[in-house]
């Protein structure tokens, strides 16, 4: 739980930031298509997984495409990838071929 906090912590630093296209744009632009009824991989190309995409294109059809929603719910994502990181690396031990 810590290392989702931290990590959404983190990201929420940066939302009065200003838009970085590659970081942020481009996910809410293809979010935006999605929730217009386009396909991701059809569509559009992602080099990435589809979780980020379908999740805020499906919040986006729910609660219309807002960029700060869009930021927020980054800012969830993000946390939650950090605290999983973090306890797949904490459950590898000590031993995880990282230590010197």
């Amino acid at each position: 739980m810590f290392w989702a906090l931290a990590g959404a912590g983190v990201c929420a630093l940066a939302i009065p930031l200003e838009p970085n296209l590659l970081e942020e744009g481009l996910t809410l632009h293809i979010a935006q298509r999605i929730a217009a009824g386009e396909f991701l991989y059809r569509d559009m190309l992602a080099f990435t997984g589809p979780v980020p995409f379908e999740f805020l294109g499906l919040v986006f059809r729910i609660l219309g495409p807002d960029l700060m929603l869009g930021r927020w719910i980054d800012v969830a994502l993000h946390g939650s990838a950090c605290a999983a990181s973090f306890g797949i690396a904490r459950r590898a031990g000590p031993h995880n071929g990282f230590a010197a």
